[in-house]
């Protein structure tokens, strides 16, 4: 470039892709604090240089990253109109493509007396010491513990024994403080919004995030963590490590996922998720999420979402696109308990924008439901299927006791090859193998109601030779309109073994009661 001409770097503060163009923006890119900031993290002293140049000083920018401000990179801006040609990354030259370096040290993991934080403020800042829980508990910045601090502080410290701690005591003087009828305090509607501008941070080490904690929870959370400002591409909250556990929370509003369970990094097995409205705000009114409420991907293995115990079960709502729930290459989950498409009352319809729960890319051995008492979820009112699983799915994934209704789709489907929609019919011996195996479904012959508590179902079942199966039997307040089964309300079960052609007829009575009208299914 000239003589006397400045080629700086300017951090972005819109978001652009690699199909983006210098008229992406309205007569260019302006460094004015709007689309870029307007003073720059980098000048290049020598503007006539050639070959490879380094532009340095960048490392305030890299660790606002790190610590979890949204990353649009740089933009390389000259003052002169002649002023500097560089190779793209698809240019011809292989030796002239730029190259982009970064060389920084992380603070290290660091050994800690305390393994307890208490969050005691809403605000969005980083100003104490995150290196670690001790520094953070004697250098908060003066202003108390914000979760964003919490998180790096437990991310720094070295576990002793278990998980760190973080727990939650906010005043009702904190500015995030919201009680919805001001008249009448300590009615058990207040809570605490947090509403980061930013990406919260991956959490990295073992960490219990127990919002259940703070003074005033009684059932239903209290701690909202809402995501309409954070920016695009973020999910409320990102598991990347082992045997943590997100409790209690409301998450909502947030460009992504409400929470992620991530695997990519070797992470994300045996992770608790419990008592959380994913989807919610602290109100109770749905808010959704931009994608996903909950999703599991890249190999995370053998996490509990929900439970049978008291308040253990997700409320998931109201999410936009895809599903409520996806498992994604990732096995042996379980989800209990959980209100998947309807509040926590087990009635009030919040639907999700898709469907229920789905399962793809080699998802396998993971557990919907279960045989002991709360174990079943509710999935209803979703505007796909209640539970999918896509053609790239795995096998042995299993669903029991679960209440499956009011879907716009049908209650399990069991997708082939295309992928398919709508039910997939028998075929004689069950031979066809692929997704779950493409389990054959039994077919029921006849209902007698024997009393107002026993009925007796017959049917039969053409699968796999001399194999045990469970069969389940629901009550339905109406038909679902393929003309196929949804699973409202659980009657019982039976289990048969099939023959050595692989066919079982089955007579089971149960003590149940059903209602003139009900559907059997």
């Amino acid at each position: 470039a000239s003589a006397g001409a400045s080629i700086a770097l300017h951090r972005m503060l819109t978001d652009w892709n690699e199909s983006s163009t210098w008229n992406l923006l309205s007569g260019g890119i302006t460094a004015d604090d709007i689309e870029a900031i307007a003073t720059a993290d980098s000048t290049l002293p020598d503007a006539s240089a050639t070959g490879y140049v380094t532009f340095s000083g960048l490392a305030s920018t890299v660790q606002a990253w790190l610590d979890g401000d949204i990353n649009h990179g740089w933009a390389i801006l000259t003052d002169v109109t002649n002023g500097w040609d560089f190779v793209s990354s698809e240019g011809v030259t292989i030796a002239e493509r730029p190259e982009l370096i970064i060389e920084y040290s992380a603070p290290e993991p660091q050994a800690s007396t305390a393994h307890t934080l208490t969050v005691t403020n809403t605000f969005d800042v980083v100003n104490g010491d995150v290196t670690s829980i001790d520094n953070l508990i004697a250098d908060d910045g003066g202003d108390g513990i914000s979760l964003r601090e919490a998180i790096l502080a437990a991310n720094y410290t070295i576990n002793s024994g278990g998980p760190d701690t973080v727990n939650f005591n906010i005043s009702t003087s904190d500015p995030g403080y919201i009680d919805p009828t001001p008249g009448a305090p300590g009615n058990g509607d207040e809570y605490w919004s947090i509403a980061p501008t930013s990406f919260l941070g991956f959490i990295t080490d073992p960490v219990i995030l127990d919002a259940t904690t703070q003074p005033g929870y009684g059932g239903n959370p209290v701690i909202e963590i809402d995501g309409s400002a954070m920016g695009s591409g973020t999910a409320g909250l990102v598991l990347r490590t082992n045997d943590s556990t997100i409790k209690g929370f409301s998450v909502h509003s947030s460009p992504d996922e409400g929470i992620e369970i991530d695997g990519a990094t070797g992470f994300g097995d045996n992770n608790t998720i419990q008592g959380n409205g994913i989807g919610l705000d602290a109100e109770g009114n749905v808010q959704g999420n931009t994608e996903y409420g909950l999703m599991f991907t890249s190999d995370a293995d053998g996490n509990q979402i929900g439970g049978t115990g008291a308040n253990e079960g997700n409320v998931i709502a109201g999410n936009t696109a895809f599903a409520g729930v996806i498992i994604r290459d990732s096995d042996n989950n379980t989800l209990e308990g959980n209100f998947i498409g309807v509040a926590s009352d087990g009635v009030t319809s919040l639907g999700n924008l898709s469907h229920g729960i789905l399962l793809n890319d080699t998802a396998a051995n993971n557990v919907i439901g279960g045989t002991a008492a709360g174990a079943g979820n509710i999935v209803a009112n979703n505007t796909g299927d209640g539970i999918r699983l896509d053609d790239t799915a795995g096998t042995q994934n299993t669903f029991l006791q679960n209440q499956i209704y009011n879907n716009t789709g049908i209650g399990i489907e069991i997708a082939e090859a295309g992928p398919t929609y709508g039910v997939t019919l028998n075929d004689a011996g069950d031979g066809d193998g692929g997704v779950n195996n493409q389990q054959n479904f039994p077919v029921l012959t006849a209902v007698d109601v024997d009393s107002a508590s026993s009925v007796t179902i017959d049917g039969t079942i053409d699968s796999l030779a001399t194999t045990t199966y469970r069969i389940e039997f629901f009550a339905n307040s109406a038909a679902d309109g393929s003309g196929y089964g949804e699973a409202e309300r659980y009657l019982g079960f039976t289990t048969v073994m099939t023959d050595g052609s692989g066919n079982a007829n089955f007579s089971v009575n149960l003590a149940a009661s059903v209602s003139v009208g009900e559907f059997i299914t």
